[in-house]
């Protein structure tokens, strides 16, 4: 999901829409595989791309320095709902598009194929699934629109 600061859409003001994203600000995290500068968005049976121009926008591979340079109002992050949870809960952000998400890919275990899985592989996969689903259901309250 996208998320600004408070400040920052004061400022800057808010998009309502993706085709608004053109004259915003973005921060960008780069990973080893590149820039996580592509959005995709839904609505209905419409869909979206948005491409983030990586001259405009400030870019980091430290997540951390992603967070404060959006806490500082200084533009638009993509996050996870795991990652910025407390800062949405605070206030400190801000879900921008909230009618646009686009549902992607879950959290998976892999485990290797063999029948017989270790007691203590079988409890840790049952308390990640009982974990997720706790804060699934803990996030309701600032991510409403999550199946």
């Amino acid at each position: 999901m996208l998320c600004a600061s408070p400040d920052y859409l004061a400022r800057h003001g808010t998009p309502r829409t993706p085709e608004d994203l053109g004259q915003h600000r973005f921060i960008v995290l780069v990973t080893a595989s590149g820039p996580l500068n592509q959005f995709h968005f839904a609505k209905g049976d419409r869909s979206w791309q948005y491409t983030v121009p990586m001259a405009d926008a400030w870019e980091s591979n430290d997540g951390a320095l992603v967070r404060a340079w959006a806490l500082a109002g200084r533009g638009i992050a993509r996050k996870t709902i795991w990652d910025a949870a407390e800062d949405l809960r605070a206030g400190r952000l801000r879900i921008l598009l909230p009618d646009y998400v686009a549902h992607e890919a879950g959290v998976y275990a892999l485990r290797h194929g063999t029948r017989y899985m270790t007691p203590r592989v079988r409890a840790f996969l049952d308390f990640l699934v009982v974990q997720f689903a706790r804060e699934a259901a803990a996030l309701s309250d600032v991510f409403p629109f999550q199946e």
